[in-house]
């Protein structure tokens, strides 16, 4: 049914293989300094003024919300979680003769964008899950991975600019891409392995990349140019996420080590070490504090910021170290993890201006997709499962995403294909 490359991808990717790993023998600690560069002072200041702005208008919207009675919040989240019962499969379609390693809502969530391990990338209509005015096919050899939306693509951008990067597994390249072209209108280079994520920086003026050399790099897309790089896992980094506010971002590799670095000062300032094998996937809440991680180990983590930071002073030996809510997910590795994102802040920011009543249901919800074959929706309040939706014809789902609206969830998999989702109802959460 599949083709002999496809299944010779057990051998060599690495979610495959769970085989428990020996434990290598760890260097000491060692402080070191390394003098940075002109631009990277450059993008961490502007990374200051730019975070600070963000972080005042999202504690003024949670101190807002604080004013609402507990019993009317109760009821809303109610609300939330019936509606998120009613998800059901509306439509699928192959769309590669390979894999579909990932897909991705536009911000506006009128176009869903989708790669291959085929090498193909293709812009779909989100209703029709039907390809539309772009349609690139790459190298045969060339797995694309990590697709990500520029954060105003559609919303200030003109279409000739920089809509979408891919990551590419062959020449360890990053692509640009506009939707009015077939090639690329940019290349970055620096990785020296197989690039797994690219991600934009809600600011837009920044691209995160994370690879098999053990390491994530740091892109300012105004010149093209590599302005950081770094180290900090002792095997490949296949997971990062940026925090809302641009001033964090979390990494998470197949050492089972999670890392929350300070993006402002270049320094780690946690290390979240409760998973027992890979971390595969990673997603921030939009208040700003609460990371979820999912891994080989088919749990999904639910990490506090200020949880840790509380036992961090009181200088307790595991102060980052302790989940504050584990999920056992999944029967299988867990690929994908994704909370609900509207996509008023990215308008906010454009508009210079905060709306809070824009922002009343985002994070209410995750989604999370494994090996298993099953997609999960999760509240995020208690954390307890909503909704299990099942459909791929292969156990292996590889992504998975939620439209800014919240009533439209996108998956991909091993069965080369796409399949949408919808809790068929004209409210939209």
């Amino acid at each position: 049914m599949y083709e002999s490359d496809d299944e010779n991808e057990i051998n060599s990717d690495p979610k495959f293989n769970n085989d428990d790993i020996e434990n290598e023998d760890e260097d000491e600690d060692e402080e070191f300094f390394t003098p940075g560069s002109e631009e990277i002072t450059k993008a961490r200041l502007y990374l200051v003024n730019y975070s600070l702005l963000k972080a005042k208008r999202r504690i003024a919207f949670q101190n807002q919300l604080l004013q609402i009675p507990l019993k009317d919040q109760l009821k809303y989240r109610r609300g939330v979680n019936d509606r998120l019962s009613r998800f059901e499969l509306i439509g699928s379609n192959i769309l590669s003769n390979r894999a579909i390693s990932s897909v991705k809502f536009s911000p506006l969530g009128d176009k869903i964008a989708m790669g291959s391990w085929a090498g193909e990338l293709k812009v779909l209509d989100s209703n029709l899950i039907s390809s539309i005015n772009y349609d690139c096919i790459g190298s045969p050899d060339d797995k694309l991975s990590g697709i990500d939306w520029h954060p105003f693509s559609g919303i200030s951008q003109n279409d000739r600019e920089i809509s979408l990067a891919t990551g590419n597994s062959s020449d360890n390249l990053i692509h640009l891409w506009s939707l009015e072209s077939t090639k690329p209108i940019s290349t970055l280079k620096g990785h020296d392995s197989r690039v797994i994520k690219t991600i934009f920086h809600p600011s837009g003026k920044f691209l995160a990349s994370s690879s098999f050399d053990q390491t994530w790099r740091i892109w300012d897309l105004n010149k093209n140019k590599e302005v950081y790089l770094q180290e900090g896992h002792s095997k490949e980094v296949y997971s990062i996420s940026f925090q809302c506010d641009g001033a964090l971002m979390f990494s998470g590799g197949l050492d089972a080590i999670g890392r929350v670095w300070d993006l402002r000062i270049g320094k780690s300032i946690m290390v979240l070490n409760d998973h027992i094998k890979g971390i595969f996937a990673s997603d921030w809440s939009d208040n700003g504090y609460q990371i979820a991680t999912g891994g080989a180990d088919c749990s999904i983590k639910i990490w506090d910021l200020r949880y840790n930071l509380k036992l961090d002073n009181q200088k307790n030996e595991n102060n980052n170290t302790k989940p504050l809510f584990t999920i056992p997910a999944h029967n299988k590795l867990v690929s994908d993890i994704k909370f609900f994102k509207e996509n008023a802040n990215k308008i906010n920011s454009i508009l210079n201006e905060f709306k809070p009543e824009m922002n009343s249901s985002s994070s209410t919800f995750l989604i999370s997709s494994s090996y298993d074959g099953s997609l999960k929706i999760w509240s995020a309040d208690s954390w307890i499962k909503v909704k299990t939706l099942k459909g791929h014809i292969d156990n292996k789902i590889m992504s998975c995403d939620i439209n800014t609206s919240g009533d439209k969830i996108i998956s991909s998999g091993w069965d080369r294909s796409v399949r949408l989702w919808s809790n068929v109802s004209e409210d939209l959460i």
